[in-house]
């Protein structure tokens, strides 16, 4: 969902210290998905590859 802010609004650096924590959260998320594949790959190898493409292609 998108949001707006406004630097001249009173609550912007609230708003913008909040939404920068966010993305750091969802940053994480992603980061420890790609390791989890990462790693899966290393151990099986093409197997591995075959069920992403499956799966994400």
């Amino acid at each position: 969902m998108a949001i707006t802010l406004r630097q001249s609004d009173a609550d912007f650096e609230q708003r913008f210290a909040a939404f920068l924590m966010t993305k750091r959260e969802v940053s994480a998320d992603v980061d420890a998905v790609v390791r989890d594949i990462i790693a899966r790959v290393r151990a099986e190898g093409d197997t591995a590859l075959i069920d992403y493409t499956q799966k994400f292609g």
